[in-house]
């Protein structure tokens, strides 16, 4: 293996030193006290669960513990700018990887593991290098049948490449304000996000009325059952398994429950429909993540998603089943699921006037046009990240 990245600062040059991680760091996993001893969770000194370690810094956690969980539970309090990781539960993907650096004193659970530094690896350098390898650390090491773990004796062991320290520094500098640009980003995506889940309350609640062209008033919006303004079309939908789909490979969408599952180079669909999850969708946060997909042109529908073709303005009839709360209408236990019969039974409330309709839903099409698009520059800004982080790194 090559010991030296693909990219790199032009005034520095020289071959990178490989280590054990044991041996540039003192690795030691915290302690979980009893939930039972409520003193224990009623004082002054942060506590690190795994669940937090999302961002690269903790300023604070959720849980704060007493010195006499500390004393008793044989916890450490380690120093701001101490580097953390997570270490149970690491046969799901969204824990595998998970890392932060203290920014406060604090101690942390039983599932976490903390680096002390005691060689020439700086904890900023650390964690960018655990950003791109964490993933596979996890998958590659990992002990545990129904649980995946790690512990120090395994991380120990894991060989990290590094330059000196000048080096590392830049490129935690490098990556830093990277870092900077993509949080940026994210504000921006997360306002526009808040004003579209404002705006969209305030519209189907009337809250917000829209006038006609002359300033005349609409009238009054009515109730009507989803059978009634909609057509299923659920019997032209066609469900192809993994090895069908790698034969007929193409750029047209090819649909789930709750979006773009692959690309084929067929169709069953060719016109504007709207997707209702049959099963598996996300009728539990439909005020955060959408329960409907609206799809124009050539598309094929697997047996997952129902079909419907509005018999009026399908954008409105979109906007007003997106995040709509039909949990209702939904069956089964260990896995919701929405029949035909419930779906056709949904109430929906919609503007008399088809020129209302349209106007609404051209509002709202601009709110969401705007927000795609800084999610795409969001989701560049990541790719760019992650494509430096492999060519940065060995």
């Amino acid at each position: 293996m090559s010991k030296t990245p693909k990219l790199r600062f032009p005034e520095f040059s020289g071959v990178w030193e490989e280590k054990k991680l044991g041996n540039e760091f003192q690795l030691s996993s915290g302690s979980t006290p009893s939930k039972a001893n409520k003193e224990y969770f009623n004082g002054d000194n942060y506590w690190v669960t795994s669940g937090e370690l999302k961002k690269k810094y903790i300023k604070s956690t959720i849980d704060k513990i007493s010195d006499n969980a500390i004393k008793e539970c044989n916890l450490k309090k380690y120093p701001s700018g101490t580097f953390v990781i997570a270490i149970y539960g690491l046969e799901a993907s969204g824990t595998r990887g998970s890392c932060s650096i203290l920014k406060s004193d604090a101690t942390i659970s039983q599932a976490c593991m903390a680096f002390k530094p005691k060689g020439k690896v700086s904890n900023e350098f650390l964690y960018y290098w655990y950003i791109k390898h964490g993933e596979k650390i996890g998958i590659k090491y990992a002990q545990g049948t129904k649980q995946q773990n790690l512990n120090s004796d395994l991380v120990g062991d894991i060989k990290i490449t590094i330059p000196y320290k000048e080096e590392q520094q830049k490129i935690a500098n490098f990556f830093s304000l990277i870092d900077k640009k993509i949080e940026k980003q994210q504000e921006k995506v997360k306002a526009l996000k808040d004003y579209k889940k404002g705006m969209m309350q305030k519209i189907f609640s009337r809250e917000i009325r829209f006038k006609g062209d002359n300033g005349e008033e609409y009238p009054e919006w009515e109730e009507k059952k989803l059978m009634d303004i909609a057509e299923c079309l659920d019997n032209r939908r066609k469900p192809l398994n993994s090895n069908e789909r790698s034969i007929i490979q193409g750029n047209i969408p090819y649909y789930g429950a709750n979006g773009v599952v692959d690309f084929v180079n067929k169709y069953i669909f060719n016109e504007d429909i709207i997707l209702l999850a049959e099963d598996g969708g996300n009728f539990d946060d439909f005020a955060t993540k959408p329960i409907a997909q609206l799809v124009k042109g050539k598309s094929w529908i697997n047996n997952h998603a129902h079909v419907l073709k509005a018999k009026y303005n399908t954008d409105f009839l979109f906007y007003s089943l997106v995040h709509k709360d039909i949990r209702k209408y939904i069956n089964g236990t260990s896995r919701a699921k929405l029949n035909k019969s419930d779906m056709l039974d949904i109430l929906v409330k919609m503007p008399k006037s088809l020129d209302e309709q349209v106007k609404i839903s051209k509002f709202l099409e601009k709110i969401y046009t705007k927000l795609e698009k800084e999610q795409e520059k969001l989701d560049s800004l990541n790719e760019w990240k992650k494509g430096l982080l492999q060519q940065m790194f060995v």
